[in-house]
């Protein structure tokens, strides 16, 4: 079995979940779903526990890398 190298998906770029000036929680908090809407694959996630958001995961995701 050969695995590829990591790609990210989602990203908070290091901001943190709190009050500003304070040292809050730095995770995603996440509760992801896959569905496929409309003959494309989406990645279903929330941003922060306030939006839901959807991401179409394109064919080179799928495929692996871009040739």
């Amino acid at each position: 079995m050969w695995f590829d190298e990591p790609r990210f998906l989602m990203d908070h770029n290091g901001v943190s979940l709190g009050k500003p000036g304070t040292k809050g929680r730095l995770d995603l908090a996440l509760y992801a779903s896959f569905t496929v809407r409309q003959g494309k694959p989406v990645l279903w996630y929330s941003e922060r526990k306030f939006f839901l958001l959807g991401r179409v995961i394109g064919p080179e995701w799928l495929r692996g890398k871009a040739e």
